[in-house]
């Protein structure tokens, strides 16, 4: 069966769930990201908006409920990474929030309803529900070149010095 539905502003990217939420991740005016959240039907079930923020990524847990953010703000030349955790069915403010100076997270994945993993440029971090940081894995001064997460939470790295290092480390975690 085929729904449909609008949004007003235009769509970036959109990301859909094991039991059907769609999330989509919107241009607002003045380049200000936001997330818009859809059961299956079409009906809306949560809204956020970066506001002053520069959105990065977001990712919903496979059951539909957990939303991540990846935002960052710079000041001084210092970026400011934060993590924010949402209950979508609960409240419109985060639960959980972290922050990382220095190190941008540019990708969010879940790899099961409870465990969140973050690729950052200066390491790997992971995440359980509640928004506690298990555990981090650091490049140690290499350059993350390719990221691949499977569902069972299983990755595989290259690292180099640099984009264009032609004997990069595969590394597999």
């Amino acid at each position: 069966k085929t729904r449909e539905f609008s949004t007003q502003n235009p769509v970036l990217n959109l990301k859909m769930t094991e039991n059907g939420n769609i999330l989509t991740i919107l241009d607002k005016q003045n380049y200000s990201g936001a997330i818009e959240i859809y059961d299956k039907t079409g009906l809306p079930l949560f809204t956020w908006s970066a506001g002053s923020v520069i959105f990065v990524d977001a990712a919903l847990s496979p059951n539909g409920r957990t939303l991540a953010i990846s935002s960052i703000t710079t000041e001084n030349a210092v970026v400011d990474c934060q993590i924010k955790m949402f209950d979508i069915y609960k409240d419109s403010k985060p639960y959980a929030e972290n922050s990382f100076s220095g190190n941008m997270i540019s990708q969010l994945k879940w790899a099961n309803n409870s465990r969140l993993v973050g690729v950052g440029d200066k390491s790997l971090i992971a995440f359980d529900k509640k928004g506690n940081q298990k555990w981090e894995y650091p490049y140690d001064d290499k350059v993350l070149n390719f990221v691949s997460i499977n569902d069972k939470n299983n990755m595989v790295l290259a690292l180099g010095t640099d984009s264009l290092y032609q004997n990069m480390t595969i590394k597999s975690i």
